[in-house]
């Protein structure tokens, strides 16, 4: 699927560029990697929110020491549903929207018998003792209109493509992270590892993709690690995991394909 996904993309990329007058200049390379990074953007879209078809599946999120918090997820074309534990009993499961007409990802929290759009600090969203959040589960940081590709780096040994994107003034006030990196395995693909910083670039949170599986012709992660860092010690201060639990046979990790 990623695979004709990316022939869609240099097909197009090809068309455009043909329908304009060439000049000596990098335009063209340009538009094809913005056309590129575009498509790629909506195919992780609809690869992690939506679905063309419905389907449950159970998890839970281990917060080690502190325990284990079950979970139910139901996705569909429209979006997911997820009821897990958060931390202030005001909220209740997390809802996401996909719109495939304006490309966009819209996130709610269920609470006093209707949803609520989710907004502010990421840390009052966080699901009981675990370093986990509403907006790490969102997925809300791909609608961030500010993207480039930056220079390739190495996740685990494999090489990676970077995608940098950058909130702006307007969402900034639906989360405290400034900034993202999304890291896409060259080989496979896969979308491998996303890292959150804030307004300093200080690294946040880190999100590292270790299983994956396929549902419903789309890759989906099965074992997601959680590591989350203290700026004031500069340290690596907690380690959690995301696990979604199905029935389908297990595809190898990501970086084993």
């Amino acid at each position: 699927m990623r695979n004709y996904w990316f022939i869609i993309c240099l097909f197009w990329g090809v068309f455009a560029s043909a329908q304009e007058p060439k000049e000596p200049s990098q335009v063209e390379p340009l538009k094809n990697q913005e056309l590129e990074l575009q498509a790629y953007l909506y195919y992780l879209k609809s690869e992690f929110v939506a679905s063309s078809q419905s389907f449950e599946l159970t998890g839970y999120i281990d917060a080690r020491e502190q325990g284990r918090y079950p979970f139910k997820f139901l996705r569909n074309s429209s979006g997911f549903q997820l009821s897990p534990q958060p931390l202030d009993p005001r909220f209740g499961g997390l809802e996401v929207r996909f719109d495939a007409k304006s490309m966009m990802i819209n996130s709610y929290y269920s609470g006093k018998g209707k949803l609520w759009r989710l907004a502010g600090d990421e840390t009052k969203f966080r699901i009981k003792n675990s370093v986990v959040s509403y907006h790490d589960l969102s997925f809300e940081c791909l609608n961030w209109l500010n993207a480039r590709w930056l220079e390739s780096s190495e996740v685990e040994g494999r090489e990676a493509r970077v995608i940098e994107l950058t909130i702006d003034e307007l969402d900034q006030t639906y989360s405290n992270y400034s900034k993202t990196k999304l890291y896409i395995d060259i080989k496979t693909q896969a979308l491998v590892k996303i890292e959150y910083f804030d307004k300093t670039d200080f690294l946040l949170k880190r999100l590292v993709i270790i299983d994956v599986f396929k549902q419903d012709g789309y890759w989906f992660p099965e074992k997601i690690r959680v590591e989350a860092f203290d700026k004031r010690s500069l340290v690596l201060t907690k380690v959690n995991y995301i696990v979604f639990e199905q029935a389908q046979k297990k595809l190898p990790p990501a970086f084993n394909e």
